[in-house]
């Protein structure tokens, strides 16, 4: 004969819901009678579940050890991030560099228990104050983890300001370059025009000097028995001009010798600027940088 025990007094007057936990009802076995079974509840269970009712509101330990779990995570990253900051910084000061987040853990460990104030404290004042300090550990928490973030993007940012900066730098070189090339130009210019007008001048003086040779008279001798024919040659009626006209000719040959020479110095010189060679680096700088700015943050 089936047999169903009575549930205690304290435990008769609440419901199943009280405590999410289902209590005994009939069920039928295989092969017997209707049989009633009681679920084992402990009564640790039932009493933290009786006082959290009295109380109006119970405790998910659960996700208040997941929550310091999370705590102690961002935490452990936060300090790891410092450290290498101050290591990098300065060696011999990186514990006290350590003290402020070390401080800022510790208002971050904090911000578990003010959130559980704000919902089991039952002053209002309180609940504000709880309700402030989570502001303010929620505003440490993102100031902390803005450190995380500028490990995580300053390496790339610091890629692409690199590869801009040797960019911008091709770019300068050649603009210098340029601007010699243009200096060497009018150089090469100037010193054809000063060869050009060697050569002027010196058409100009044998254009004269062929002028003043054509000028011819007789130089004529008697003869000694005054009755042969005298005997005259061609001379030259301007000789003394021409003189003067050849020696200038000389001079002006010689100027323009040496500008001649001064030209093919200034074409040399010239001749040593090629932009082809920065223009590629120029091109290769420029990928690069586009390279870099896909991998930061900056093209988005």
């Amino acid at each position: 004969m089936s047999e169903v025990r009575a549930l205690p007094t304290w435990l008769s007057n609440r419901n199943a819901s009280d405590f999410g936990t289902t209590y005994p009802q009939a069920v039928s076995g295989p092969g017997g009678p209707n049989r009633a079974k009681l679920g084992f509840i402990s009564r640790s269970k039932l009493a933290r579940q009786s006082s959290a009712q009295e109380r109006g509101y119970s405790l998910n330990l659960k996700q208040v050890f997941l929550a310091f779990a999370v705590e102690l995570f961002i935490i452990g990253l936060i300090l790891i991030a410092q450290y290498n900051i101050a290591e990098d910084v300065a060696q011999n000061r990186v514990f006290a560099i350590l003290l402020f987040p070390i401080a800022l853990a510790v208002v971050e460990l904090a911000r578990v228990p003010l959130a559980i104030a704000t919902r089991t404290q039952k002053s209002w004042g309180i609940k504000l104050l709880a309700a402030l300090g989570v502001i303010a550990a929620v505003t440490v928490t993102s100031f902390s983890l803005s450190t995380i973030a500028y490990q995580t993007f300053d390496p790339r940012l610091i890629e692409a300001n690199d590869k801009n900066i040797a960019l911008q730098n091709l770019k300068s070189e050649r603009e210098i370059s340029q601007n010699e090339i243009s200096a060497a130009d009018r150089e090469v210019d100037t010193r054809r025009k000063e060869r050009d007008a060697a050569d002027d001048q010196i058409k100009g003086l044998r254009d004269q000097i062929s002028k003043v040779n054509a000028v011819l008279g007789k130089n004529c001798k008697a003869s000694p028995d005054n009755i042969t024919t005298p005997t005259c040659t061609d001379v030259n009626l301007n000789a003394a001009q021409s003189k003067t006209l050849m020696a200038q000719l000389k001079t002006a040959q010689s100027d323009r010798d040496a500008k001649d020479v001064l030209l093919k110095a200034a074409e040399t010189a010239r001749a040593k600027y090629d932009l082809r060679s920065i223009d590629q680096k120029i091109a290769k700088a420029e990928s690069d940088y586009r390279m870099a700015v896909t991998r930061s943050q900056l093209h988005s």
